[in-house]
């Protein structure tokens, strides 16, 4: 990403700007947060009858039909529906300025003739992503629209998410494997595609394990300090190992939609004029506001600094993706210490929590200190075979 052919003050400008429209958006989902219930009643989604008997009869149906009776906690789905609500913003932006550009100069380079057709495919898009956050953030029209009108409004979303991401799969997944399996041509350019892949999934896993060991030890470092946070991440982090939808949302909503809107948007937009760590270090500060207490704030800005690098060194969303769920996974397994954990009861990561989070502060900050050397020597070992000449933007 070449900065240098844009003046200085125009790069502070436009940096400004996007800053700005960052902080908007986190304000909008702030909102959101505290803005009390949401009109849809924090009912299931899923029907309880019609085709559930016959999905009784599928592998692994009883525990999809059971779904609906176990989705019950208000708190989960409180944060289920924010996260819906949210995700069509990140989707179709991300979409629009990355997904879709990078697609027409793969399939159609130097082709003008598709700049009008792009304008009127992104104005469309626009009009349905901001659809989308309107059927979602009824919260905020409350007072405005009768009860029907905002019950027809919440299914009107239901039904425009799963649109979305038939959408993006059919208009850059699809083309984008198809282009990627033609220009390789080989079984062997394919193995060695498909390694290199599973060695930064490798990678992402040792990345993710280590980076929650080093939350335990940072909030270990603050305790004496700030108690009362790390208090509360504890109470948070239990709940999400025993309540189905908060595990739910933590390892597969959160990390879809925060990655696409806290890298895929915010880190790629502030690239673009800032040098690379400036951009990881502010989109990592708004990463850690997002989650709105300081208990979290120090190991959400700490995780977002390794991921940041990661999609620094990569270009690749994918990968800031497995790392998100399985650190999220590792911390619902590390309180998974009764018989009510969602994932049984655990022996080795509530052990590993324990002592970690039971370290002195004097003990605590130097070996923090050394996992953190190590988290970098994996990112940099992440990078060393990434493709060099691929441009940052260029996401694939």
């Amino acid at each position: 990403m070449h900065t240098e052919k844009r003046p200085i003050w125009l790069r502070a400008l436009l940096t400004g700007g996007f800053l700005v429209l960052c902080a908007a958006w986190l304000f909008m989902a702030v909102v959101l947060w505290d803005g009390g219930r949401l009109s849809w009643g924090f009912k299931p989604i899923w029907p309880k009858t019609g085709t559930l008997p016959i999905v009784r009869n599928l592998p692994s149906g009883a525990f999809l039909a059971d779904l609906p009776s176990r989705f019950r906690d208000w708190d989960g789905m409180a944060a289920l529906l924010i996260y819906l609500c949210l995700f069509p913003l990140p989707c179709w932006a991300f979409a629009l300025t990355a997904l879709l550009p990078d697609t027409l100069r793969r399939f159609f380079p130097g082709n003008r003739r598709l700049l009008l057709g792009y304008g009127i495919v992104a104005a469309l898009g626009v009009v349905f992503g901001l659809l989308c956050t309107l059927a979602g953030c009824t919260t905020l029209l409350r007072g405005l629209l009768s009860f029907s009108a905002e019950q027809r409004l919440a299914r009107i979303h239901m039904l425009l998410i799963p649109i979305s991401g038939a959408l993006a799969v059919l208009g850059w997944l699809l083309p984008c494997a198809i282009h990627r399996l033609l220009k390789l041509r080989g079984g062997r350019a394919l193995l060695r595609e498909a390694g290199g892949g599973a060695r930064r999934a490798g990678l992402c896993f040792a990345c993710a394990f280590a980076v929650t060991a080093a939350s335990c030890l940072l909030l270990a470092a603050i305790k004496p300090l700030a108690p009362q946070a790390v208090r509360f991440v504890d109470g948070f982090c239990a709940n999400n190992a025993v309540y189905d939808t908060e595990a739910f949302v933590s390892v597969c909503m959160a990390p879809l939609m925060e990655e696409l809107a806290f890298r895929g948007l915010i880190q790629r937009g502030l690239r673009k004029n800032l040098s690379a760590w400036a951009a990881v270090v502010l989109t990592s500060v708004f990463f850690g506001l997002w989650h709105r207490n300081t208990g979290q704030f120090v190991y959400a800005f700490l995780f977002a600094l390794m991921v940041g690098a990661i999609y620094e060194a990569t270009g690749k969303l994918r990968y800031t993706w497995l790392c998100h769920m399985l650190m999220n996974l590792f911390a619902i397994m590390g309180y998974s210490d009764s018989a009510r954990a969602l994932l049984g009861k655990l022996h080795f990561f509530p052990w590993l929590r324990k002592l970690l989070l039971g370290l002195p502060a004097w003990a605590a900050a130097p070996l923090l200190l050394l996992v953190v050397a190590g988290i970098a020597l994996l990112v940099r070992l992440m990078r060393a075979k990434s493709a060099p000449k691929e441009s940052f933007s260029q996401e694939q």
